[in-house]
């Protein structure tokens, strides 16, 4: 009898860009065999390739001794498969959907009906099988999730990142489902990192990296700042545009306000790319420079104001150059109807000594935030 699975110098290019490079890989009968390595290493390529979802560049990959490029219904009808975040009709229940999936493969009457029951008590879906998913949990739709590709009994069971954002209670009880399937089938996933669900009785094959952290450090953030970029260039041309309608011209200094606002979407960028390097995520970072600029730096911009000391190097005062290039503070306050007297008070920002700020914020947020990452990453 021909091995479950049989990976032969598979060679995946995107573009210029190599994800698979001559892998090879041989796995056993109810084997549990995962990929482990950070994310753009492969590892989902190498199971959507395995899946028929993706073409070789070069090699080729054996499901039970069938080539899938070559005869992929026959191939495919040994796996079963969760690719990427598995999504359900909302409106239907545990039963509708397993139904609607089993039609799909061809199964119908008694032997469809008494699968379903025996897949929902599997994964212990028995107490719900009759309520509509829009009432379920994330791990509760994790398990639906495995029942699907059950469904048909296949021998290969394919899993990428099986059990994502799953609470404590959950992990325990997917690994539970994991373990009892893996009796009878060979189980081929890919993870991140060795999770606990599936640290016993699993065979790890290390998928590193062909593209340097940095590099996806780096490439991220210039997307980042092009798509800040793009919005600040968007908004401006409205304004043009209304200005340009409403008075018949567009002021020299918007010009100027348009690149300082450049400048200062950067230095934003920055300091929250360096909050997410010490932060857990992209939220938590987002929430923390919130809090710098609009809370932490305005404050202490106001005291700093009202004792009437510099306050050139504050982030909150950086942003009120973008506007103030048009007149400074008092044109703004005019527009308020402040005070005569309060508006006199207060030192307009110096343009100069602003791009100079903004500039240090963003070298320096950059680079920190770089560096941090990188430990992290080696760590």
């Amino acid at each position: 009898m021909p091995e479950p699975i049989i990976i032969n110098n598979l060679t995946k290019y995107y573009g210029k860009y190599q994800a698979l490079d001559n892998l090879c890989l041989t796995v056993s009968g109810n084997k549990r065999v995962g990929l482990l390595g950070p994310n753009g290493a492969g590892k989902s390529t190498t199971l959507k390739i395995m899946c028929g979802l993706l073409y070789t560049s070069s090699g080729m990959v054996l499901i039970e001794g069938v080539n899938i490029a070559k005869n992929p219904t026959v191939a495919l009808s040994k796996i079963g498969a969760i690719i990427e975040t598995p999504e359900f009709y909302s409106y239907l229940t545990p039963y509708e959907v397993l139904g609607y999936f089993g039609r799909l493969r061809g199964m119908n009457g008694n032997k469809l009906q008494k699968q379903i029951d025996e897949i929902i008590n599997l994964v212990n879906l028995n107490d719900w099988k009759k309520e509509r998913i829009e009432k379920f949990s994330r791990g509760m739709k994790q398990r639906l999730a495995l029942a699907q590709p059950l469904l048909h009994d296949p021998p290969i069971l394919i899993l990428d990142e099986p059990a994502p954002g799953l609470d404590p209670r959950g992990v325990v009880e997917f690994r539970k489902i994991i373990e009892e399937v893996g009796k009878q089938r060979t189980v081929f996933f890919a993870v991140d990192a060795i999770a606990g669900e599936f640290e016993s009785h699993t065979g790890f094959m290390l998928f590193t990296n062909p593209v340097k952290h940095l590099t996806i450090i780096v490439g991220k953030y210039i997307a980042s700042y092009i798509s800040i970029a793009i919005l600040i260039i968007f908004g401006y041309v409205i304004v043009g545009l209304s200005l340009l309608i409403i008075y018949g011209e567009v002021p020299f200094e918007t010009v100027k306000s348009l690149g300082l606002a450049l400048l200062f979407g950067g230095s934003v960028l920055s300091v929250t790319f360096f909050f997410s390097s010490i932060s857990k995520g992209a939220m938590g970072a987002t929430v923390i420079t919130l809090v710098f600029i609009m809370v932490i730096s305005g404050i202490i911009d106001a005291v700093l104001i009202m004792a009437k000391k510099p306050h050139w190097f504050m982030l909150s005062t950086n942003g009120d150059s973008v506007a103030t290039v048009y007149g400074g503070y008092e044109v703004f306050m005019q527009g308020m109807n402040a005070p005569s007297a309060f508006m006199g008070s207060i030192e307009n920002p110096n343009i100069s000594l602003s791009v100079l700020s903004m500039t240090i914020y963003l070298v320096i947020g950059f680079i920190a935030g770089l560096w941090i990452s990188n430990r992290r990453q080696l760590a």
